[in-house]
């Protein structure tokens, strides 16, 4: 397997599990009307998904929309000036401007230090 395809396969591995963890709140929360993982559209919606990684899909007709990444390169603290976060945040307002009652969470294993200085969370 290629360098790339092993980096993917980590990657993916650490999506699996996020997901993973909302199958089990699935079992235990009646509000949650389905899971996707890798996902090409809601049901029943025109809109475009551009953060597809894993889509809670709620009974009310809310989503949330979930970005898992691994970590970070060395496993440092996501940062406005890298590049991939500024991708994943323009697809976050995109899609977060697609409909009011849609949300974006991110996962990672690495700090979202900015993220959290900017809604006036003290970074660990």
């Amino acid at each position: 397997m290629s360098l790339a395809g092993k980096k993917s396969s980590v990657g993916n591995e650490y999506q699996l599990r996020v997901a993973l963890q909302w199958l089990i709140r699935l079992l235990e929360d009646n509000t949650i009307q389905s899971i996707q993982v890798n996902s090409t559209g809601v049901p029943g919606e025109d809109s475009s998904v551009t953060v597809d990684n894993i889509v809670v899909i709620y009974k009310n007709g809310h989503a949330c929309f979930i970005q898992a990444k691994k970590n970070q390169t060395n496993h440092k603290a996501w940062s406005f000036s890298d590049q991939l976060l500024k991708d994943e945040l323009c697809k976050a307002r995109d899609q977060l401007e697609s409909r009011a009652n849609f949300k974006v969470k991110f996962y990672s294993r690495s700090p979202f230090v900015d993220l959290a200085i900017l809604i006036g969370i003290e970074p660990k």
